[in-house]
Parts: C-alpha cells; structure tokens; sequence
C-alpha cells in the first residue's frame, strides 16, 4: 500500500477540521498551480510512501504542538484509507551562547568583503551590511532591521503558517515593499554608472571637454534608483526576501528544502529517477571521456 504521511501543526489540523483527506489534495492543488508544468503523477510520487518509513523533519517550530497524520494515497492522487494521527509539542527554542569575529577587507568605493566567523559553529545568525546612518536609527540594535521587515510583510496576515517548500510572498507583499522602500535611502550604483564615471574621469584627463554634456545627458537618462532597481531586480530581491523569512522559521536547513523546488539538477534528478530506461542507460554508459 502507497500512503502520505508527514506533521502539521494543531492550527493547521484544526483548520482543515481534521480532514486530512482534504489536507493532502489542498497540497497537490498548492504544488500544481505553483508549477503547471509540473504532472501531477509526479507530485504524487513525491508524496507517496510505502513500507516502513523514518524521517527527520527540519524546520518545526518552537512550542507548538503538531499532528503526525498517516494516510492512504494511490497513484490518482485519491486518499484510500481513513487517516492515522499521534501528536507531540516541541520544546522552548533555546538561545545557544556565542560571539562573533568579524573581519572587513577589500574595501572600495562600492565594494567591500566582509567575513564571519562565530565562536560557535552550530549557532545559525544572520548577517547583513547596513549604512551608519540606518545602525544609528536602530539604536544599534540590529534585530529592529529585521524584525520590522519580517513584521510588515507579515501583518496582514498574523495567522500565516509557512510551508517552507513552497512559500513565497505574493505580488501584493511585494508592492507593499516597493512602497515601504520609497522613502529609504539605499546605497546602490549600477555597473552602467560606475562606468560612466570611470569614462568621464577618463575624458577629463585627456582633456575631452566637449564631451561633459553628452556624459550629463546620459548620465540623466539613466534608471537605478531604488524602485526601478526593484522592479529590475524582483526576482533576486523576492527571492532574498523569501530566504530570509524561512530562514527564521527553517533555519540553513529550511532555506536548502526552499530551494529544492527550483533547483534544476534537483527536477532532473527526479525525472531520470522516474524513468527506468534513461536511469539505466546513465549507470552503463559513460558520457563523458576519461582523462
């Protein structure tokens, strides 16, 4: 027998009224509109268990109490059995001790390497690089940053559970954001305009005067400023912003999980692994030439 089995927490059980059956297909239904491409034999199969099965979940949340659900799933998608349940409550988060060394080098007028090392290797932390101006509006306390950031994408929704595999922030958290930004000053220069001014700098030692206007006219059609950087960069900037928000819920472990589901070496994995024939054919011939 094929079955789905995994935790959810009590407000996610509750929810959903105990129907588990219903649980899982509201999954499948999340994972196909996520991906279309996506058949939904295959995330079936990622769901499906059989035999005995152990596994470490990463990612749970402090305190809170969750269901282990068992259930029958075929190969349809269809629940086949009445659902199984055994509950358990994390414990208090506990804050490890530790330090850290920070190292700065490199330094340019647009760059700078920056390194860290904590006293203590198993403690998750996350870093950043902020202006004098933005620490000082903090009061030195860097988890304001954060914390306010994490709160405005979230306030409008003060019940949300994350699914670290699939979450993102929607196109309205997004728009938000923009809007929050308008008025933060965010120390950015694009590539294009480190360029022109290397050019400029350069046309003035070799006393290409009459060139100065044709710079400031290009120099004053050029859009990197910090909406049109977000709009430009969206797809970076909403992936950081995903990362940092699982990364507290999930840790280094949830941001990796995160990323499985667009990981193309991941897809193509699965896909060789789902056909018998390709998955033979890699393991007896040699597509590469030895050295």
């Amino acid at each position: 027998m094929t079955y789905c089995a995994g935790p959810m927490t009590e407000a996610e059980y509750e929810a959903c009224g105990g129907d588990v059956a219903g649980h899982v297909a509201s999954i499948i239904r999340k994972a196909q509109e996520s991906d279309p491409t996506i058949p939904v034999g295959e995330i079936v199969a990622r769901l499906q268990r059989k035999g005995v099965t152990t596994q470490t979940y990463s990612g749970l949340q402090p305190r809170t109490k969750y269901y282990v659900m068992a259930i029958g799933l075929d190969d349809a998608g269809i629940c086949t059995t009445p659902a199984a349940a055994e509950t358990f409550t994390t414990p208090e988060r506990t804050v490890p001790e530790g330090g850290f060394t920070l190292e700065v080098s490199d330094v340019t007028q647009t760059e700078a390497t920056v390194s860290v090392r904590p006293d203590n290797d198993a403690m998750p932390y996350y870093f950043d690089v902020i202006t004098a101006e933005d620490y000082r509006n903090c009061g030195g306390d860097l988890s304001v940053i954060m914390s306010e950031l994490l709160a405005f994408l979230l306030e409008n929704n003060p019940g949300r559970q994350i699914d670290i595999r699939t979450f993102s922030i929607t196109d309205k958290d997004y728009a938000d954001f923009a809007e929050f930004m308008q008025d933060k000053k965010v120390p950015y220069e694009s590539d294009t305009r480190r360029a022109l001014k290397a050019l400029k700098k350069a046309a003035e030692d070799d006393r290409f005067a009459d060139l100065k206007n044709k710079f400031e006219q290009v120099e004053a059609e050029l859009k990197d400023d910090t909406q049109t950087n977000l709009e430009t960069y969206r797809t970076q900037v909403v992936e950081t912003i995903n990362n940092d928000i699982v990364m507290r819920h999930g840790y280094q472990a949830g941001v990796i999980e995160h990323s499985l589901s667009g990981d193309k070496e991941v897809k193509k994995s699965v896909e060789v692994l789902g056909d018998p024939a390709e998955y033979a054919r890699i393991t007896r011939e040699q597509d590469t030439k030895r050295k």
